[in-house]
């Protein structure tokens, strides 16, 4: 293996729809960041996957769609790896849609010793923003999650996980912002600049925290970290459509099945 290995995948998507002067607006926005550093073995092999997607359609008036997708994993001297997903979407006018998905993954693939540990500090933050004009006629949510993931490579059983997912929605009374993490995972939440209700609501919130896993006998383990975020606006007349972005669900995509044991989940509810 070299001593130092950099894999970088960024991925760029818009879609932009205009049909006649505009009326009131709306705007979605979510953004996901996390960082994985100061890991302390060495990866046989790491990978990084990206993908983005956007949707936009106006009968009258206009829509804009953007999402960026970036991850990056870096072996040397300090292994880290970090990856951030975008979707921002803006819409106005009397009948329009505008989504925008955006997900990045990073993987890495360790053989770990009897009586060794795997440990790893990381940070993470999802800031999320759902703005409307008019309750009545326009609509405008934010979903976001992120996780990391350390999975046994053979028998894919999940020794560890941690997971922070948000979603906001300009019609509902359904906001959260939740997380869950598995028992040898220590970390801090901070959200103190999240906001529910009324015509713009928001979620600001920050996360540092650390893995810690002894291994008792040789462990061949997958490293795997995800963001994924989504943006969407529309007219409340403009009909749902059913995934017009075609992305698979964020679960299916990564493959794997929640099967983590003394799970610690707590919501996080501001009114």
């Amino acid at each position: 293996m070299k001593d130092f290995q950099w894999f970088l995948t960024p991925l760029v998507t818009s879609s932009i729809f205009v049909a006649s002067p505009s009326l009131a607006a709306t705007l979605a926005s979510s953004v996901g960041e996390l960082s994985l550093h100061n890991i302390n073995q060495i990866p046989q092999d790491v990978a990084t996957l990206t993908d983005t997607n956007t949707f936009a359609t106006a009968e009258i008036g206009s829509t804009t769609a953007l999402a960026q997708a970036q991850a990056e994993f870096i072996v040397g001297a300090s292994t880290s790896a970090s990856l951030n997903s975008d979707s921002t979407s803006f819409g106005e006018g009397a009948i329009y849609q505008g989504i925008a998905d955006s997900i990045s993954q990073a993987f890495g693939n360790f053989s770990v010793e009897a009586n060794q540990f795997f440990t790893l500090d990381f940070t993470a933050s999802l800031n999320l923003e759902a703005s409307i004009d008019a309750l009545q006629s326009e609509s405008a949510s934010a979903i976001g999650n992120l996780s990391l993931f350390l999975i046994d490579s053979t028998t894919q059983s999940i020794y560890e996980s941690f997971s922070l997912f948000s979603f906001l929605d300009s019609q509902g009374d359904n906001d959260y912002l939740d997380y869950q993490a598995s028992q040898d995972i220590t970390f801090t939440l901070d959200s103190s600049g999240t906001s529910f209700g009324g015509t713009q609501e928001v979620i600001n919130a920050s996360v540092e925290g650390s893995l810690e896993h002894l291994f008792t006998s040789s462990t061949n383990l997958t490293l795997l970290a995800v963001t994924r975020n989504q943006a969407s606006v529309s007219s409340v007349k403009t009909p749902e459509s059913s995934n017009p972005l075609g992305l698979l669900s964020f679960f299916s995509l990564i493959g794997i099945s929640f099967g983590v044991k003394s799970i610690k989940r707590q919501a996080v509810r501001v009114r």
